[in-house]
């Protein structure tokens, strides 16, 4: 069976891991879109986005996995803004599902920790 689904909305996916481990269902994609705003106002980001393929309905052609986490790759605090992160290329993903690494051109890596599945992260640098 062959199944595809549009992760990002703004631009290709650029790079693509599935979480290792037997057991797991997790895909880890990172790529640009944008919010649904009008085009005036649209913003397109970088994203590391998280998605459940066990949760995937493969019989209908409309359906796609579950986006259970979706992070920004840019600065949102004041320490990390000093820092330059631009595109990511490259990613990490433990299997203990606790930990994304990503390798910035600017050759800044951005640690993102936390349970990747649930509400609570701890982003950091």
């Amino acid at each position: 069976m062959f199944a595809s689904f549009r992760a990002h909305n703004a631009g290709p996916v650029r790079l693509c891991q599935q979480v290792p481990g037997m057991e797991s269902h997790l895909l880890v994609t990172v790529g640009v879109s944008s919010d649904d705003s009008t085009s005036a106002t649209r913003r397109e980001e970088e994203l590391v986005c998280v998605w459940n393929t066990k949760k995937w309905s493969l019989t209908s052609k409309t359906s796609f996995p579950v986006c259970c986490r979706s992070v920004r790759t840019t600065a949102t605090t004041a320490a990390a803004a000093s820092a330059t992160l631009d595109e990511v290329v490259c990613l990490e993903v433990a299997s203990t599902m606790d930990v994304i690494l990503l390798g910035h051109t600017s050759g800044a890596v951005q640690l993102i920790k936390g349970d990747i599945t649930s509400d609570r992260l701890v982003t950091g640098e």
